[in-house]
């Protein structure tokens, strides 16, 4: 059908739009608002159902790609950190002091654009993200509530603003930041 193709190269158009943006300047995607209109409507459900299929699995591929190339650029900078207490028998206090002889910049975090977060926890370097609660924790990670055991699956998950203040508001969201390295 026309309409359904025209639809289709609306959103397509939008999220590209979307993709030219870091993803911590991201805020809810015009395909999540159109999707949740066309659910909220039972004659557009049924009408749109191929795209209320596809267009959230699209949409997701620049937020995978986004953590991707944050995990790329925590490698990076693990091999650089690794490198420097090679080569000096200590950690360096900041990441700064990798730059630029070990690394070109210090990567930015993609959850907040700041740049990634490191520390000397017991004597032990720890490269971290603030992770999907979006705040930083000292390089703690989230426990799950049962064991209390660290659960790294429960940071590394990015959520749209909108989304995210209602998980704080419901208190549902896990406390704890995205540990990189080691």
């Amino acid at each position: 059908r026309r309409e359904l193709v025209d639809e289709y190269d609306q959103l397509m158009g939008s999220m590209e739009a979307t993709r030219s943006r870091p993803l911590w300047e991201r805020e809810q995607s015009v395909v999540d608002r159109r999707i949740m209109e066309w659910k909220d409507s039972p004659m557009q459900s049924i009408r749109y159902f191929p795209l209320i299929l596809l267009m959230p699995a699209l949409d997701k591929v620049h937020i995978n790609s986004e953590l991707a190339i944050m995990r790329r650029d925590a490698l990076l900078a693990a091999i650089a950190l690794e490198l420097h207490h090679r080569r000096h028998g200590t950690w360096p206090a900041t990441l700064d002091e990798l730059v630029p002889e070990l690394l070109p910049a210090v990567p930015p975090d993609r959850f907040d654009g700041q740049p990634l977060r490191y520390a000397l926890i017991n004597g032990a370097p720890v490269l971290y993200s603030v992770g999907t609660d979006q705040d930083d924790d000292g390089g703690r990670p989230p426990l799950t509530s049962l064991t209390r055991r660290p659960d790294h699956a429960a940071a590394q998950r990015w959520l749209p603003a909108a989304e995210l203040a209602q998980k704080r508001a419901e208190d549902t969201i896990s406390d704890g930041d995205w540990i990189l390295w080691p």
